[in-house]
């Protein structure tokens, strides 16, 4: 499967909203690129990512963010597993960062 396309971005999206986050490109100075505001279950992602780090920055969510299987489909279920296996099991739960208001 091609790694590097719009395609492959959209379906990891699909993914994440699958398990139950609604992922929204934000501009911001996110330290590591994202922003998970935990109570909404809402994914900020720096709008200003190229496609690479977009999909980098997805497929590390994917591992660290608690994602309801139960709603998913098969096929975001398969692209799970096989993101789980390449990166491994996660370490720890992930740390949330909120957003302050500006």
């Amino acid at each position: 499967m091609a790694r590097n396309t719009k395609s492959y971005l959209s379906k990891l999206e699909d993914l994440v909203s699958e398990g139950g986050y609604v992922v929204r490109y934000e501009r911001g100075n996110f330290k590591s690129g994202y922003c998970v505001l935990k109570e909404n279950r809402l994914v900020l992602i720096n709008n200003f990512l190229p496609l690479d780090g977009r999909i980098s920055t997805m497929t590390e969510l994917a591992v660290l963010l608690p994602l309801e299987e139960s709603n998913m489909s098969d096929k975001s279920l398969k692209i799970l597993a096989e993101i789980r296996l390449e990166k491994g099991p996660s370490q720890g739960e992930i740390s949330f960062e909120k957003l302050e208001n500006e």
